[in-house]
């Protein structure tokens, strides 16, 4: 999901490309509220700041199955910390770490 049409129609056309359309899905949204986004899932990608990232954590949790991987990026290494705790708070668990000169993702399991 993203709030950029052009964004949803270039993931569309790699979708397709990468033979995935129909098993992966690409929308124009904002978020958790968007109508696609309706159950849970074994995988969820948030690539957005931080602050976006920890506001949405409760929603992230909520949308992921249990024993379900998040990868979150699009933060920098220093808030790294805030963005982990505020997923901890919810119950997911920091399983592995890159950091790429000064940004950072994370993964994490529900």
């Amino acid at each position: 999901v993203d709030i950029d049409p052009v964004s949803v129609q270039v993931a569309q056309a790699n979708l397709r490309l990468n033979r995935v359309a129909g098993r992966v899905y690409a929308a124009c949204g904002n978020g958790y509220d968007t109508p696609l986004v309706r159950g849970s899932y074994d995988l969820i990608f948030a690539n957005i700041l931080a602050r976006p990232l920890m506001r949405m954590a409760v929603d992230l949790r909520r949308h992921l199955q249990p024993g379900g991987v998040a990868i979150l990026s699009g933060l920098l290494e220093r808030q790294e910390r805030a963005v982990l705790m505020a997923h901890r708070q919810h119950g997911l668990v920091l399983v592995h770490r890159i950091r790429i000169r000064g940004w950072s993702c994370l993964l994490l399991r529900g």
